[in-house]
């Protein structure tokens, strides 16, 4: 898998032409986000799902609960998310994204640890790292994240 060349704790990328940014002041923007329009394909997903963060020793721990009438829809979008993903690990290059996910794709980039495991409602990932560096950028993005969800309320 290749690993392009992202600057750690900065959510700016080194090689600006993996990602643009949809703008500079939003965190989400599902309308505009390659990522997060996977999400507004079936208009009832996102009104039907819950995210908690929080911190862990070692990192961040995401928490997504979907309603049973959305689930399918959200795990049909979470499949073309790691698709995307995928095709950029692989040298894509110009993928339209928000601020939210830029800092996700340079943890990934950078090395931070993915785990995800589907649950009966949706999913849990644990992003950590060793790194001091690496897990202050996890917290930042854990703490910019939470802060955007709260306004959502």
């Amino acid at each position: 898998m290749k690993r392009a060349d992202f600057s750690p704790g900065t959510g700016t990328s080194v090689r600006p032409k993996v990602f643009i940014k949809t703008n500079e002041t939003t965190w989400f923007d599902p309308e505009n986000c390659a990522f997060c329009k996977t999400l507004t394909e079936d208009p009832s997903t996102l009104k039907n799902m819950k995210g908690e963060l929080h911190d862990i020793s070692n990192g961040l721990a995401m928490i997504t609960t979907v309603k049973p009438e959305s689930l399918a829809s959200y795990r049909k979008a979470r499949e073309e998310m790691d698709k995307l993903g995928q095709e950029i690990m692989d040298g894509k290059t110009g993928v339209q994204v928000c601020n939210h996910c830029e800092s996700y794709g340079n943890l990934v980039m950078t090395g931070a640890k993915f785990d995800n495991m589907k649950t009966e409602t949706g999913e849990v990932t644990i992003i950590s790292s060793e790194k001091p560096e690496l897990l202050d950028s996890i917290r930042e993005f854990g703490r910019r994240t939470r802060e955007a969800m709260a306004s959502w309320k």
